[in-house]
């Protein structure tokens, strides 16, 4: 994570609140820990500190884009339902949740995809290369919509979700 704050800063420095430039500076990027029910900090199932915790880094303001790397597959289910409800919450219409990583498409993946599925589910049970559809009927029942799939490096993909 300090390394993303040291590349945001180093972009909002050079590309953001530029006389030529109509880039708005880029939020610090901060670390949630989610479950079904949302965010949560410090494990603590308190809501009101994981609303607290999101309106100390957002000033209360509902916000344009939320990132997700390589959380999905190696998390429990529950963390991406709260990823979604989350998102749901705090993004304004429109709003724009982007997750990466490797996922299934119809239940089937790559083999090397396949195989890190395998890996992870040796590790903990909970964890695993999730399927596509489940993901999107989460974002749905969260208010969101999948609007782009994009084919990456590695077997990934990057999913862009709208807040309906």
């Amino acid at each position: 994570l300090s390394s993303l704050k040291e590349r945001v800063a180093e972009f909002n420095e050079n590309y953001c609140n530029q006389n030529e430039s109509a880039l708005p500076p880029i939020s610090q990027p901060f670390s949630l820990s989610l479950d079904e029910d949302g965010a949560m900090e410090d494990k603590s199932r308190d809501s009101a500190d994981a609303i607290t915790t999101i309106a100390k880094h957002t000033g209360g303001e509902s916000l344009d884009l939320m990132i997700c790397i390589n959380m999905i597959h190696i998390s429990p289910w529950t963390a991406t339902i709260g990823l979604f409800k989350t998102a749901s919450e705090y993004l304004h219409r429109d709003g724009i949740l982007m997750t990466y990583g490797p996922y299934k498409v119809n239940e089937t993946a790559v083999e090397s995809n396949l195989s890190f599925d395998t890996n992870l589910k040796a590790r903990n049970e909970l964890w695993g290369v999730r399927d596509l559809e489940k993901v999107k009927e989460v974002a749905e029942e969260s208010g969101m919509v999948l609007d782009e799939v994009v084919e990456m490096p590695a077997n990934n993909l990057l999913l862009v979700f709208r807040k309906k």
